[in-house]
């Protein structure tokens, strides 16, 4: 039989408990600071959100290290992010042609230009729609 560590679950229903209605709201982080600092939604402890290295693309910790709010459970991957890729990639590409058809550059420098600044904005974007849907099935209260 596998035996299962119920002790992150325990910390974090015994934080729920402590934090229920004595807390104060202003404690736990919103959106763009879960996205920036990678505070949890929670606690609002820092640097603990995002697991793994700078250039990886971000993915949530197992469990908050503070308090114990799983938060692997709330991944927004896949199609959740559809709406807002595609939509980001249409508007680059419109931007690319638009760019295109007032300076007429060379064509070597549309790959150097447009490439790093669509995975730089899409990077940026898909991290924080991802840490505002964590907030908003972690934190319910805190959308702000």
């Amino acid at each position: 039989m596998c035996k299962l560590d119920h002790a992150p679950a325990e910390r974090y229903l015994h934080a729920m408990d402590e934090r229920s209605e004595t807390s104060p709201p202003g404690k736990r982080a919103g959106w763009w600071q879960v996205a920036r600092q990678g505070r949890c939604p929670a606690c609002g402890a820092p640097d603990i959100v995002w697991a793994g290295r700078v250039w990886e693309p971000p993915r949530l910790a197992d469990h908050c290290r503070a308090c114990g709010v799983p938060l692997a459970v709330h991944e927004a991957s896949g199609r959740a992010l559809y709406p807002v890729v595609i939509p980001l990639l249409a508007l680059l590409v419109f931007s690319a042609l638009r760019v295109d058809d007032i300076w007429r550059l060379p064509l070597w420098v549309y790959p150097l230009v447009w490439g790093p600044a669509s995975a730089l904005l899409i990077g940026l974007a898909v991290r924080a729609v991802r840490a505002a849907i964590l907030v908003a099935r972690v934190a319910p209260g805190s959308v702000a």
